[in-house]
């Protein structure tokens, strides 16, 4: 789920600085959210009663981590504008701090799991987290797929491993 999130925001800010691609990214993440929103739905086999109260819940747990993921990429860069610059110790030991505390903070799952088991029952809330890696995964798949639909791994791919091609020539 961190992964996720990380990578939206990253590809986020990466698309969206000023060169014309920021309705790309908007519209990208748009996509994967409604996509995301429908399979944990599915997942879940969310009642319509349940989606109401849960979904905005979890866009709230959502932003909150997503903010959290911000705050530890911008402590981050201050960490290493500080050791590049040559700050000294009790300056870089501030900003070490800051990020770990950032870090700490970027999990909000924990804070959000009492809040989902009032609304929904343990087995729906099990299955949101399953949901979320599942999910995850196959966005991972799917990033690793070239435009023309094959997998890197497989031959004709991007990603194809020599060792496994010179075993096979020998076949």
């Amino acid at each position: 789920m961190i992964f996720v999130s990380v990578l939206l925001a990253v590809s986020v800010a990466a698309f969206g600085q000023n060169n014309g691609m920021g309705d790309f990214a908007r519209q990208w993440q748009e996509r994967i959210e409604s996509e995301k929103i429908a399979f944990l739905t599915n997942e879940m086999s969310l009642t319509p009663k349940e989606a109401q109260t849960f979904w905005p819940l979890y866009n709230q747990a959502q932003k909150e981590q997503r903010e959290a993921i911000e705050a530890s990429m911008k402590a981050f860069g201050e960490l290493d504008k500080a050791v590049r610059d040559g700050k000294t110790g009790s300056e870089i030991n501030a900003l070490l701090d800051k990020y770990t505390k950032a870090i700490d903070g970027q999990d909000v799952s924990a804070k959000y799991l009492k809040e989902y088991l009032k609304i929904l029952p343990a087995e729906k809330v099990a299955k949101l987290f399953l949901g979320e890696e599942k999910f995850r995964q196959s966005q991972i798949n799917r990033l690793r797929q070239p435009m023309g639909g094959q997998p890197m791994n497989q031959p004709g791919g991007f990603g194809n491993n020599r060792r496994q091609q010179k075993s096979d020539d020998k076949k």
